[in-house]
């Protein structure tokens, strides 16, 4: 398997967050030859405000990322593995990137756009890449617009979207209903509907 780049897109935290925190992983596990490329900051319908005032109407959205205190760290705890934000994570704003525990990066994002970037891919090796969405599907609704055969060109689409344990939460709405798919609440649909027949999607 070869990895031939990473695109970037507002989720657990906000997009340039995530790119600079991206870049230095990648530097500190020797990995520097993967390009990253920045992707949407915003999705492309639903807005934090809508979200926030739907949830008077449907009940408190369980995850929000980068709409609520940001990144997370993961505790084991006698009841099972809890999501934990550290007291000093607040909520800012969509370009403010607060310090980096490991370190800001030397290393730069490319200039070419993430839905770009998956277009020339995917182009260059006609059903050979597999896309790995582990975000909002923003980047790849903007490709879709873009270039409607992008789909049909993947060898297929891997999302997260889902649960292992859908147990319900508050007023009985299931734990998936965090921001990969609040924020995706367009991009989703146009993107599912966009391969042809047979299709590999997981």
């Amino acid at each position: 398997m070869e990895v031939l780049g990473i695109t970037m897109v507002t989720g657990n935290a906000w997009r340039d967050e995530e790119t600079l925190h991206t870049l230095r992983m990648l530097e500190l596990t020797g990995h520097t030859n993967v390009p990253v490329a920045r992707g949407a900051v915003f999705p492309l319908i639903r807005s934090q405000e809508e979200t926030r005032l739907a949830e008077a109407i449907n009940g408190k959205v369980a995850w929000v990322g980068a709409w609520g205190q940001g990144q997370t760290m993961l505790l084991e705890t006698g009841g099972g593995v809890k999501p934990v934000a550290p007291d000093h994570l607040q909520s800012h704003g969509p370009y403010d990137v607060p310090p980096m525990q490991e370190g800001l990066p030397v290393t730069k994002a490319i200039e070419e756009d993430a839905a770009h970037f998956l277009i020339r891919q995917v182009r260059a090796h006609p059903h050979r890449v597999t896309v790995y969405a582990a975000g909002p599907l923003t980047n790849i609704a903007l490709a879709i617009a873009i270039d409607p055969e992008f789909a049909g060109l993947t060898e297929g689409l891997v999302i997260m979207g889902g649960s292992l344990n859908p147990q319900p939460t508050i007023r009985n709405l299931p734990p998936a209903r965090a921001m990969s798919s609040i924020s995706g609440s367009i991009p989703r649909p146009r993107t599912l509907c966009c391969a042809p027949p047979g299709h590999e999607w997981t």
